[in-house]
This record gives structure tokens, sequence and C-alpha cells, in this order.
């Protein structure tokens, strides 16, 4: 629901360039700041969630709703936005060559979560509530995802407009903007809920076991 499921060929070519571009920037800053600061103690929280990451989306939630739970917001909370983008695209990179969604998505579903990660850390760092950050991030995330959806496809109106003449009729193909929200946020509204009671379920717990997890980000 929070990032894109879509073949190679759909996304315009300047788009999926632009995610690759902000994210090749983005791993510019980090490796610098690693270098820098030879902070290595959350390497291996990274790559936990990294691996629980890749678990969730890999699992659609069972019975009806078309749903696949990220953790990103989890991991914002957990180790900072800027640590879990590196989880983000690593796990995004391994699901595209695994046929989930296309290679060329890779740099764009890792600007959409991060930004997710952000908006959760931030959220939880103003409210602390798990709850609220990650069902507030995804809201956003997946606006996000429909506008970069609308932005890479718009060129394909087209054919969704097009006028098929048979029989001396036109047959017009209407897309409803309206019906489409609609069913954006009674499906969302379920999956974020769930995937809220989630981290804050896990949030909750990391308190309780191992504070020290949710400290003060670098």
């Amino acid at each position: 629901m929070s990032h894109l499921h879509i073949p190679d060929g759909i996304i315009a070519i300047w788009l999926w360039v632009l995610g690759y571009v902000l994210t090749a920037v983005y791993f510019f800053i980090f490796a610098r700041h690693i270098k820098k600061t030879s902070s290595y103690k959350k390497i291996p929280v990274v790559s936990v969630l990294g691996a629980l990451m890749l678990l969730s989306m890999s699992i659609p939630v069972p019975f009806f709703l078309p749903y696949h739970i990220n953790l990103s917001s989890l991991a914002g909370i957990l180790v900072g936005p800027f640590y879990a983008g590196s989880a983000i695209f690593c796990v995004n990179m391994i699901l595209a060559l695994l046929g989930h969604g296309g290679v060329t998505i890779i740099g764009l579903n890792t600007v959409i979560l991060t930004i997710e990660a952000g908006i959760a850390y931030f959220l939880y760092k103003k409210f602390k509530s798990a709850f609220t950050a990650t069902f507030c991030a995804l809201i956003v995330s997946a606006f996000l995802t429909i506008t970069v959806i609308y932005l890479g496809t718009h060129d394909l109106d087209l054919l969704l407009d097009c006028h098929e003449c048979a029989g001396g009729h036109e047959h017009e193909a209407v897309f409803s903007p309206d019906r489409f929200l609609l069913m954006v946020l009674a499906v969302g509204a379920m999956g974020w809920t769930l995937e809220s009671f989630i981290t804050n379920f896990i949030v909750n717990y990391i308190k309780r076991v191992k504070p020290e997890l949710l400290e003060k980000k670098e």
C-alpha cells in the first residue's frame, strides 16, 4: 500500500532515474557520515530490522486484505531515518530481484519508505505514541505512492481515456478518481491500523526489555 509493486517499463524514465539519484545522494552522505564518525553501533540493529522488513514485505496479510506490512516506521523509530534508509534500500533491492516489483522502482521505493521512516521517527519523538506515529506516516507514504504513480504514468492517460470505435459506436473508458481514492482509503485504513498496532506492540515490548534502543538517535 505504501510502496510500489510496478513492473519495469511503466513508470516514466525521468521519475525512476530521479529516485535513483536521490538514493545515490543519500548513500553518499551516509557513507561520509559513517567514515567521519566511525559509528558502527547501529549496524547490527539495522541488519536485524532489514531481515524483519524483508520477511514482512514478502508475506501479504492473509484473508481478504490486499496489504503488505513493511515496518519502515518501526525502523525509523528504532534507529532513525538516516540509518533506516540503508535497510530499506537493501530490502527493496532483494524484493525486486525476486520479482516483487521492477528493478527501476528500487530508488523510488527507497525514497518513499525512508520518508515514511522519517515521519514516524519525528512524530514518535513528539507524541511518544508508536501507533499515532506509524498511522500518520503510513497515510503520508500512501499518498506519496499515489502521487508517484500519477506522475509516472500520466502519459498513459490516453490509454485510460481512449475511444474505441466499434460498429459505429464510441466506448469511453472512464477513470473515476473519487472512486479510486475511496477504495484506497477503505483498504488502506484497515492495513494502516493493523501495522500501527503491530509497531506499537513491538515498541512497547522493547521499552520494557531493552529501552536503550529507543534512546536519542545520532
